[in-house]
């Protein structure tokens, strides 16, 4: 008859107060050695997070401070200019003065339209062009 008690007190649900019939013993704290080898390991995380945050970053070369007034300049230029026709200008300068000048110029262009920035793009994966520029 004890035992069937004892299976009772096992299955029956704790009242408010009451004590289970497993001790839960205290979560110890963590050792010295281990909270360095924690808090290293945070700092790892943290400088490859701030790494590849780094590398993800587009990278733009920079050029020569002449070629830079040179673009800003186109891009005054270009801005009077029908849609067509500057895409036309943009594929006729990359061909000429190559993808990182016309780069800029897109970027010193006041109305940075995003459909010619996206034709010119089409323009250069479609007809392949931009593995010449790549070439040289």
């Amino acid at each position: 008859m004890n035992m069937a008690k004892d299976k009772e007190d096992q299955y029956r649900e704790k009242a408010e107060g009451e004590e289970g019939l497993t001790q839960q013993t205290p979560e110890k704290a963590p050792a010295p050695e281990e909270k360095e080898v924690q808090e290293r390991r945070e700092r790892r995380v943290e400088a490859r997070v701030a790494q590849e945050e780094e590398l993800s970053r587009p990278q733009t070369p920079q050029l020569p401070q002449e070629e830079e007034k040179e673009a800003k300049s186109y891009a005054e230029q270009m801005e009077g200019v029908a849609p067509e026709g500057k895409l036309e200008r943009l594929l006729s300068l990359a061909e000429t003065k190559g993808l990182v000048f016309v780069n800029k110029v897109i970027a010193n262009m006041e109305s940075r339209d995003a459909f010619i920035v996206d034709k010119f793009h089409d323009t250069l994966a479609q007809d392949a062009r931009f593995k010449r520029f790549l070439e040289t």
